[in-house]
């Protein structure tokens, strides 16, 4: 709405995982720097969650997003691609943020 005036459209791409070295790098760092700390259990089960062993969709997906929101005549305000983004937007959408807070603690156990 704020840039509405001066003709310029806002499109949100919203990631979900996506195939990539950050997860390595994050949680290389979290392990380098935290793992012995007030953060070492939160390190330690991170290191451990299932989703780090599956195998993520190519970052060809956010490309084609943005393709998609680019080529439109009418975008949309919101797109959304990859590993549990819609999940994630969903809950988001239903859930109070104390309780999707809770959801997101309790996956990281």
């Amino acid at each position: 709405m704020e840039v509405e005036p001066f003709g310029i459209d806002v499109i949100v791409i919203e990631p979900g995982g996506i195939e990539s070295e950050w997860a390595q790098i994050a949680y290389g760092s979290a392990q380098e720097y935290s793992a012995h700390g007030a953060y070492g259990p939160l390190v330690a089960s991170m290191l451990n969650l299932p989703i780090l062993k599956r195998k993520m969709p190519p970052p060809k997906i956010i490309t084609d997003l943005l393709l998609k929101a680019l080529r439109s005549k009418r975008s949309r305000t919101r797109y959304y691609g990859g590993h549990m983004a819609r999940l994630i937007l969903v809950l988001k959408w239903i859930l109070p943020d104390r309780m999707m807070d809770r959801l997101i603690t309790r996956a990281m156990q």
